[in-house]
């Protein structure tokens, strides 16, 4: 029995990773676009960091708005963050306050 090398298992294990992670927020996406506030927080958490779609703090922002909209403290939270420290959005304390509240 031939055993995989080195370099062909983890690719092998990167693309099955890869593809579970494509199918996932598949999924995520559309709770979210039917306003799941929970699904909004981690799309938008997937944006922020890059993990399965590119990086992409505007529509990290745009998600964590409409999750935070909705009243989930997780978003209420990154949001803030965002907000206090001017990450994609304009620094603004007042705001970053209301939304820590």
């Amino acid at each position: 029995m031939r055993k995989p090398t080195l370099l062909l298992y983890p690719a092998r294990l990167f693309a099955f990773a890869t593809r579970l992670l494509a199918d996932g927020l598949d999924d995520l996406k559309k709770s979210a676009e039917r306003g799941d506030s929970k699904s909004q927080s981690w799309l938008a958490i997937s944006y922020q960091n890059g993990w399965g779609v590119p990086k992409d703090m505007a529509k990290a922002i745009e998600w964590y708005q409409k999750a935070a909209d909705q009243g989930d403290g997780n978003a209420q939270f990154n949001l803030g963050i965002a907000y206090e420290k001017g990450i994609g959005v304009p620094k603004d304390n007042v705001k970053a306050s209301e939304l820590f509240m």
